[in-house]
């Protein structure tokens, strides 16, 4: 099956005949389809980030972390993130922004 955009589906709508539903209600529910199906980019950055900052989910690996002292100052080498935990957080995130829509 071809995909079709969102305007070649209201064309060809447009260019048939009627039936039980007007034109106009075709036209009116893929508009809509459209709108449901549309990301907010900035609200699933922002659920993502809160899973990460809330505390639920420790993603670093603070065991692994290395420092270096240089006279006075103290450095962070090295740290790893679990991966698990990480995802877990990301999962959770999407999740939680598509339950609120």
């Amino acid at each position: 099956m071809e995909k079709r955009t969102k305007e070649q589906a209201i064309e060809s709508v447009k260019g048939s005949i009627s039936s039980i539903f007007s034109k106009e209600d075709v036209i009116a529910i893929i508009n809509l389809i459209q709108q449901e199906n549309e990301l907010d980019k900035e609200d699933l950055i922002e659920a993502i980030l809160s899973e990460l900052t809330n505390g639920r989910h420790d993603v670093i690996d603070l065991d692994s972390a290395e420092f270096e002292l240089n006279g006075n100052e103290i450095s962070l080498e090295r740290v790893d993130l679990d991966e698990n935990r990480l995802e877990e957080a990301i999962t959770s995130g999407v999740n939680d922004y598509i339950n609120r829509r």
